[in-house]
């Protein structure tokens, strides 16, 4: 009698019995939008070590001599003409003796490290009304920065803003009131009038670093904390053409520009 054969039929008799269930693995987590693959973020400015970065200063005048004009319409409100007996300067042309400009914008155009990022000021900046005037008549700001918009006189106003690169807004002002608001987008330059006072006009300069700069009353800019390097920059005035000017900063250094505005041709 052969042993072999009951150990064979033990044998088979054990691998014909039940098998496990073979481990099936867990189906993948869901991706959430906070674990999707993110793209880099924008390069962040290069910022210069304290005490090596530089400016540019200068000044912006008119080619020929112009007369600052009186505001046209101010009788049609016997408030704001309460306001000004003798009438009101324009601000669309502000000149003085040596034909220097006030309220032209003066901003880097080209020169900044290609897509380098700048920190946004929290500090908001004013735009008032006060006297039946936009106070001030041009100022600057960085995309994102927000913008104040008051209303100082005891009569009511409205900010209507106009631009391209960001929405248009129209907000009637009560005496007293303010309201703030935040322009996305690099913009040179955005509009801002009132309707109910067609002489009132402001411009906006909407950038996406922070050198920029707006003449005084003597025609002058300063432009400071700008790293060494080339760059151009650019004068821009609502009544005449922009102009453009090269210049080399350097370490703890004033590079000089200035520019001569041109009447614009229609």
């Amino acid at each position: 009698m052969n042993l072999w054969i009951p150990a064979l039929l033990i044998l088979a008799g054990c691998d014909s019995g039940p098998k496990p269930p073979t481990p099936v693995p867990p189906p993948p987590a869901p991706v959430s939008a906070s674990s999707e693959v993110k793209k880099p973020d924008p390069a962040p400015a290069v910022a210069a070590p304290a005490g090596e970065t530089g400016s540019v200063i200068g000044t912006v005048k008119l080619e020929a001599a112009v007369r600052r004009p009186f505001v046209k319409g101010l009788p049609a409100d016997p408030n704001c003409a309460a306001k000004h007996p003798e009438g009101l300067l324009s601000d669309e042309i502000v000149v003085d003796a040596q034909n220097n400009v006030q309220y032209a914008f003066v901003h880097v155009k080209a020169g900044l490290p290609g897509g380098a990022t700048y920190p946004v000021p929290a500090q908001p900046v004013l735009l008032d009304q006060t006297g039946c005037r936009y106070v001030p008549h041009v100022l600057g700001l960085m995309a994102g920065q927000p913008l104040l918009l008051r209303n100082s006189d005891d009569l009511g106003h409205n900010v209507h803003g106009v631009p391209f690169a960001n929405p248009e807004w129209n907000t009637a002002q009560k005496p007293g009131q303010q309201d703030e608001r935040k322009l996305a987008n690099r913009e040179v330059m955005v509009k801002v009038m009132c309707n109910i006072h067609p002489w009132m006009s402001a411009w906006v300069g909407v950038l996406d670093h922070p050198y920029f700069a707006v003449t005084d009353a003597a025609g002058r800019f300063d432009i400071k904390g700008l790293p060494p390097g080339k760059y151009t920059l650019e004068a821009w005035h609502e009544k005449y053409k922009s102009v453009t000017a090269d210049v080399e900063v350097k370490a703890k250094e004033a590079a000089a520009a200035s520019f001569t505005l041109k009447e614009k041709k229609e």
